[in-house]
């Protein structure tokens, strides 16, 4: 005998609802499946870069080299992969500069360990650093003294700086902070400029990249004494230019 309707329409709402139930239980489900997997390939990645960068910390600031101790546990401290561009995220950890948006570059690690060792920074050394793409490198003075002072166009002051920030690219920028023991120029110039020379501590250094007219750069460091500069070629260079 024949159903009548409205049972029928029970029956089909049950149905729907049971159906409706099966579809959100395997929507879930499978949401849960995606979180797991995608959570799994975040770990591999971070486990894979954490890796890579205690190969690379052995290479630039070996364990049995005390002198560098800072200098390490600041590189492993501070994630070079949060400050390269996404598509570039992976190889943070190859010792090679990596292009960045806006035509800028950050420097090879190798690069940033020549700067530091050559910096010879201490918790009470006042450094000033003018540049550009700057945040870097600002991170990782910032591990080694808190009396760094930047001028970078393209920092802005937040609560998260450790360190003293004006947003624009002066070599006045930070005159009446000045004497400092190191001042370093992040981007290529020419030459030295000399109105820097009046901000620089007896005994201090500039460290500068350095644009020959062929092109080719090179990592020069002048250490100031009473009677003039001593400058030192300290390593290779590849930046965009300070301008």
């Amino acid at each position: 005998m024949p159903k009548p309707l409205i049972e029928l329409n029970t029956d089909l709402s049950q149905g729907i609802r049971l159906f409706m139930n099966k579809s959100l239980l395997i929507s879930f489900i499978f949401i849960a499946l995606s979180t797991v997997y995608l959570f799994s390939q975040e770990t591999d990645e971070i486990n894979e870069l954490h890796e890579e960068r205690l190969k690379l910390a052995d290479i630039l600031f070996p364990v049995k080299e005390n002198e560098w101790k800072d200098l390490r546990t600041a590189f492993l401290k501070v994630k070079r992969e949060n400050f390269i561009d996404g598509n570039y995220r992976s190889i943070a950890y190859e010792n090679m500069p990596v292009p960045q948006s806006g035509g800028l570059i950050q420097p090879s690690p190798q690069m940033i360990a020549d700067i530091l060792k050559e910096s010879s920074i201490r918790a009470m050394s006042r450094v000033l650093l003018i540049g550009r793409n700057s945040l870097y490198i600002n991170r990782l003075i910032s591990e080694l003294t808190e009396n760094l002072y930047v001028s970078d166009p393209g920092i802005i002051m937040t609560n998260e700086n450790k360190y003293n920030v004006k947003n624009d690219l002066s070599y006045y920028a930070w005159l009446e902070s000045a004497p400092f023991n190191t001042i370093i120029i992040f981007g290529s110039v020419e030459e030295i400029p000399q109105s820097l020379v009046s901000q620089l501590a007896n005994n201090g250094k500039i460290i500068a990249p350095i644009t020959y007219k062929s092109g080719s750069q090179i990592l020069v460091s002048a250490m100031r004494f009473s009677n003039g500069f001593e400058v030192t070629c300290i390593g290779d260079s590849y930046i965009h230019s300070l301008r």
